[in-house]
């Protein structure tokens, strides 16, 4: 911003004119520069890392430009020797690259892992048949399998990865994923959301409605949240130890509930 004003102060010089600052409607040209160098001093530095969202959408843009081969070999380069700073985004560049370049050869090391990926996150471009639907399966598998434990869990790619083995039939597998990620990441209405579909894939009616209530609560929905808790109750599928600890969360979620109503009289 200093470096700006002084800029602005040579382009405007010679329309400035002697008036005091206190008769004119903006500071001085001078003062402004002057402030803004002693708030760079004082400034603290801090650096924010970009989102995975950001590497995911760059790696988009990138698979699009250029020729479709010249793409391919770019991710394909940056996978292979591990030059990247996102490997998320590396990953879907490159099954954005191999999507763009219809390249689903098997000649291709781990191409059904990266067309299978590919397939999850362009929507996917199935013939309909049960081998093709059989070869998407295992490479969506896979690579859940592989993710790295990390943020790039979270990004939309990763997210659709994890839910389509549910959709094959494969629950206890993402099942299992999906409890790492939710301990990972307890904040994340997602992870909850995600966890509650593979469980209502699975036929655990208890888990699914106690999985919805964490997905409610976390959007700042209570009365649904107690409401899924009750379902849960209700559900005759739960043991012992699943049906206290629903219990006592809708103890905490009541009284919550009932902090927040006196808290809205009072103001």
């Amino acid at each position: 911003m200093g470096s700006f004003f002084e800029r602005m102060q040579k382009a405007t010089r010679l329309y400035e004119n002697n008036a005091p600052a206190y008769l004119r409607t903006h500071p001085l040209t001078s003062e402004r520069i002057a402030d803004m160098q002693n708030r760079a001093q004082m400034a603290v530095y801090k650096q924010a890392p970009d989102s995975v969202e950001f590497h995911l959408a760059r790696a988009k843009l990138r698979a699009e430009q250029g020729l479709p081969r010249e793409a391919v070999a770019h991710f394909d380069e940056l996978v292979r020797e591990h030059r990247y700073a996102e490997e998320a985004g590396a990953r879907y560049g490159l099954a954005s690259a191999l999507a763009r370049a219809r390249d689903v050869s098997a000649q291709r090391p781990k191409s059904k892992q990266y067309a299978s990926c590919s397939a999850l996150t362009h929507g996917g471009a199935a013939d309909g048949t049960s081998a093709t639907r059989r070869r998407r399966s295992g490479g969506s598998s896979r690579c859940a399998a592989r993710s790295p434990r990390s943020r790039s869990q979270l990004s939309a790619a990763s997210l659709r990865l994890c839910g389509y083995p549910a959709r094959d039939g494969q629950h206890q597998a993402a099942l299992a994923w999906l409890a790492d990620l939710v301990k990972s990441y307890p904040r994340d209405a997602r992870m909850y959301s995600l966890q509650a579909k593979s469980y209502a894939a699975s036929g655990k009616r208890l888990l699914h409605h106690q999985a919805l209530a964490e997905t409610y609560v976390l959007q700042g929905t209570l009365p649904a949240a107690i409401e899924q808790l009750q379902f849960a109750q209700k559900s005759g599928d739960g043991d012992f130890y699943q049906l206290s600890a629903v219990e006592a969360r809708l103890r905490d979620l009541r009284s919550l509930q009932a902090e927040e109503k006196k808290t809205a009289k009072e103001n």
